[in-house]
């Protein structure tokens, strides 16, 4: 009698497995016809192209900086392939290829695959200088972030912008989604404790994208001096900071930033980045596959 229980049992567990996972493929299936593909500022070039004709170039970019919509190739490589006058390439930490490790010192050099000069934004020198920018017209940020104050890219960004106010240089913000985007966590920075590892009074997980935290950086007057960029311009006139926004429900990411390559490891990096010393992978971000939830961040500043 017993093997007879079992048997049946047997057979209603895996019936009941097989009606679930059904039902989870269908509710899957009926979500996936909802979903939009994302479209990142560099996979808009019908936007950017037009505000660049004419103009000398310079980028802020590393390994994240690229075009699905082009099977993934740099952003730097489509805009010489474009046409555009490329003048220059300013890094952060990790460098232009990301295969720098965190705190290692990242050299200014010319770049053996595309001969432009590189200007090194991390180590002694963090902020763009005016003699670095004299032969530039306008200026492009494009690196992907994972919404983490302690993350350098931000505080990059941050004096990306104070030198662009101080110099009057036009700046393209590039914005791309935020993989913690859907909460907000930690405590918030303490005036006083400011370092390169965490510039602005935001929590440890803000929840921002590089855009809107531009956005913030400029409306609440963090810059030097309070400098602000003026809102909803042209190029051509003064100076202006524009933030191309994207829409967004998925969206796969080609980086290999040290260490980090899975989604799991960008979510799980508030925690495991403040173990740094640890001999484990702190989850730096790399290869990231973006589930996220639909929504419409485009930005003007």
């Amino acid at each position: 009698m017993k093997p007879i229980k079992l048997m049946i049992l047997f057979s209603f567990l895996i019936s009941s497995f097989a009606l679930c996972k059904n039902r989870a493929m269908e509710k899957e299936s009926k979500s996936l016809e909802n979903e939009v593909i994302i479209t990142p500022a560099a996979d808009q070039p019908e936007v950017y192209l037009k505000l660049l004709e004419g103009k000398r170039v310079g980028l802020v970019v590393n390994q994240t900086s690229i075009l699905t919509s082009k099977n993934n190739m740099h952003l730097v490589d489509y805009l010489m392939m474009e046409g555009v006058d490329v003048k220059k390439v300013f890094v952060p930490e990790h460098g232009f290829r990301g295969d720098a490790d965190a705190g290692e010192a990242i050299k200014s050099e010319i770049d053996k695959s595309t001969g432009l000069p590189i200007v090194s934004l991390y180590g002694d020198n963090k902020k763009p200088s005016a003699k670095t920018l004299e032969d530039i017209d306008v200026l492009i940020y494009d690196l992907q972030d994972v919404g983490i104050r302690f993350f350098t890219y931000i505080s990059t960004m941050h004096y990306v912008m104070e030198s662009c106010a101080e110099n009057k240089m036009p700046l393209l913000i590039f914005d791309r989604p935020n993989p913690n985007g859907n909460y907000i966590d930690g405590p918030v920075l303490q005036k006083g404790f400011e370092s390169f590892v965490g510039m602005h009074p935001i929590p440890v997980v803000h929840g921002l994208t590089v855009g809107e935290l531009a956005q913030m950086i400029n409306g609440e007057g963090w810059l030097k001096m309070r400098k602000r960029f003026q809102r909803r311009g042209m190029l051509d006139h003064g100076v202006r900071v524009l933030v191309l926004g994207v829409s967004f429900t998925f969206l796969p990411l080609a980086a290999k930033r040290v260490h980090c390559r899975p989604i799991t490891h960008a979510i799980h990096t508030p925690l495991t980045c403040c173990m740094l010393k640890n001999e484990k992978s702190s989850g730096k971000p790399g290869t990231l596959l973006l589930n996220m939830p639909e929504a419409d961040c485009a930005m003007n500043i």
